[in-house]
């Protein structure tokens, strides 16, 4: 779980996209969709329907199943509904499913409709029989949607970018905190209650290069935690889906190898420290942090003048934190998951560069060596509940995974600790039985926090690499790993079976669309391991409610579908870019999504912000999506309303891998 610690902390900046008018042509869905106009007219159109059609607005590809779902106020006393075509044509009939019961105390009927019997590719909408007049979003059968909306999360982290390499095109950005090709490291801080206690101790050591890399969200702190499960996903669908972005394939190398160079600034191998965050969020009554400053662009820090150690200092001169001194053990989580990345560096980039991927296949090797393998705490973020990550034996896991497939891959074994790919094999194996027996499985999913789902199935395809006699004998053999997999799956699935709209996430924090993308995975993980499509179903159902099959009608990626958030809860968007769904947009931000009511309450934000044009949706209801809040789940389109609307790199990933892997069918 993902916890907004404060409203400041949580500025993820949303990054528009405006590549020029050829490009933002390009990216455009095959379909056509337009979007909705967003006037007081469509506001209370949807206000006063007492039946709506909710459905994936971007599309299904051709033998998918294929689901939507009609919340109305009253018993429909017509089970018939039909599948029209673009020139308004029945292409298909059939019967509405049963009533899965009330969401709220309004909308007191969920239908399920369903029309897996659409094999043809166009773009279709849904229509009631007993409403004519109310008809589903449109949406895409076939087509290359999924391509397009994959090469959208390339260029929300392009613009997430810092340092010198920024693409103004995006959002106007303009080179960022250049003062962290020479930063000074300190101390860890100590944080009580995500205040700063006392000041920051700088160590005698020579000034660092950490510049480059990538924001964490809407704020301005870069962080190894984040960044390296970003890496692992983007070189993870570069090795297994390249061609599923199509000509966005080259963008996908740059950006991966963009990624892998903050990382490597940031790994020291001379010394074996790791370091882990780049700036504060949070200070204390004497020395600002990024969140205590208000929203400003992030050029603007470098016009910051602060006298040493005292007030915005820290902002404009970040600091810099290492996980202990040269020699100690390093945080196990942190260790697992950049070995891991430099394993999958060696691995995509062994042909075209040789002696890089050599170096990522040393230093992978290397850090996997200093994890700290029992324990007190896990290192993720200072203050810790930033991030507060709790599982690290999933880490390992994948890292070994990656590291024996990259070492059994290459003939270039020069210095490395372990050359023998048998060794990493056990490792492996080893983790994966630590992390299939420790006291926290199966208490999450695949998203930023538990990696597991990923690790069993490039364990399982890396088995190839290690010899029969260890293959039978190892212990996170298929059984075990498809019973891993199994109970949490069935888990979410008894989740999903109480919800009218399918899903198995249960909105208990401000990380519902990062599960329901970890969970569709993780569901096509099972069935590629047990080769079945025992969970296709369950699979497309968590896609779909990511991308407009929810109470709120509304696809949670910007610039996918007709409706999408319009006023981020993001420095860079809500400064720069559009907060009526217009142009410029932040294509490819995800957002958090719904969560539990009581999180939105009292939210507030520090002064710069642009407030939303809430006027335009109509008077007497500020807030268009209130009427469809339910079961103890709420969401806000509101640059205050972080848990529900702050973009993130993490959840990027998730979104790239998802929409590569439907896009490659």
């Amino acid at each position: 779980m993902r916890f907004r610690i404060s409203p400041s902390h949580f500025l993820r900046r949303r990054s528009i996209t405006v590549i020029g008018v050829v490009a933002l042509a390009a990216l455009l869905f095959a379909s056509g969709t337009a979007r909705l106009a967003a006037t007081p007219t469509a506001r209370l159109a949807q206000r006063t329907a007492r039946i709506v059609v909710r459905v994936n607005q971007v599309g299904f590809p051709l033998g998918a199943v294929k689901t939507a779902t009609a919340l109305t106020r009253e018993a429909l006393h017509s089970r018939a509904f039909g599948v029209v075509n673009a020139q308004g044509q029945t292409v298909l009939r059939a019967r509405v499913g049963p009533d899965r019961g009330a969401w709220n105390r309004r909308w007191r009927h969920a239908y399920a409709l369903d029309f897996s019997a659409l094999h043809t590719p166009g773009t279709y909408r849904i229509v009631l029989e007993q409403a004519p007049q109310i008809h589903s979003p449109s949406f895409v059968v076939g087509g290359t949607s999924y391509t397009l909306l994959a090469a959208r999360e390339l260029s929300f982290l392009r613009e997430q970018r810092d340092g010198t390499e920024v693409d103004s095109s995006l959002l106007d950005r303009q080179p960022s905190h250049l003062a962290d090709s020479s930063a000074s490291v300190y101390r860890t801080p100590v944080y009580r209650n995500d205040r700063l206690l006392g000041g920051l101790t700088r160590l005698g050591i020579a000034p660092v290069d950490v510049a480059g890399g990538w924001a964490d969200a809407g704020d301005y702190l870069k962080l190894v935690e984040t960044a390296s499960f970003v890496e692992d996903l983007l070189l993870y669908t570069l090795r297994e889906y390249p061609s599923a972005l199509g000509a966005a394939e080259p963008q996908l190398a740059a950006e991966a190898r963009y990624g892998l160079q903050w990382l490597g600034r940031m790994w020291d191998q001379q010394s074996g420290v790791l370091r882990y965050q780049v700036g504060i969020g949070d200070g204390n009554a004497r020395i600002e942090g990024d969140h205590d400053f208000g929203w400003r662009l992030p050029q603007y820090d470098e016009t910051i003048r602060a006298r040493s150690g005292r007030g915005a200092y820290y902002v404009r001169y970040r600091p810099v934190f290492q996980d202990g001194t040269a020699g100690a053990p390093i945080s196990p989580n942190l260790a697992g998951r950049m070995a891991a990345a430099f394993g999958l560096c060696a691995q995509v980039f062994q042909a075209t560069e040789p002696a890089y991927a050599h170096q990522c296949l040393l230093w992978g090797q290397t850090i996997f060596d200093r994890a700290n393998t029992h324990p007190r705490s896990l290192v993720t973020t200072m203050p810790h509940d930033y991030y507060p990550e709790r599982e690290w034996q999933d880490d390992l896991e994948l890292g070994a995974d990656e590291l024996l497939r990259a070492t059994a891959t290459t003939a270039d074994h020069e210095g490395l600790p372990h050359p023998d790919a048998l060794y990493w094999f056990e490792q492996a194996d080893r983790w994966g039985q630590a992390y299939m027996t420790s006291p926290l499985d199966g208490t999450d999913t695949f998203n930023l926090y538990d990696v597991g789902a990923l690790a069993h199935v490039e364990l399982m395809a890396n088995r190839v690499y290690a010899p029969a006699k260890a293959v039978a004998e190892m212990q996170s053999d298929q059984a075990a790993v498809l019973e891993d997999l199994h109970d949490q799956l069935a888990a979410a699935e008894r989740v999903a079976a109480r919800d009218p709209f399918g899903i198995g996430y249960a909105y208990a924090n401000d990380d519902t669309v990062s599960h329901l993308l970890g969970l569709s995975l993780e569901a096509r993980f099972y069935d590629q391991i047990a080769g079945t499509s025992a969970y296709e179903g369950f699979a497309q159902r968590q896609l779909d409610a990511v991308l407009g099959q929810n109470a709120w009608g509304l696809s949670f990626v910007v610039g996918a579908g007709s409706r999408f958030p319009d006023c981020l809860s993001h420095q860079v968007a809500n400064l720069e870019g559009s907060l009526t769904g217009g142009s410029p947009l932040l294509l490819g931000a995800v957002v958090p999504g719904p969560v539990d009511t009581a999180e939105l309450r009292h939210l507030s934000a520090s002064e710069g912000y642009r407030p939303c044009p809430t006027a335009q949706s109509s008077a007497g209801n500020p807030d268009p999506y209130a009427q469809f809040n339910g079961r103890g789940a709420a969401y806000e389109d509101n640059v205050l309303a972080f848990p529900t609307n702050e973009p993130s790199d993490d959840i990027a990933a998730l979104a790239l891998l998802a929409f590569a892997r439907e896009a490659a069918g």
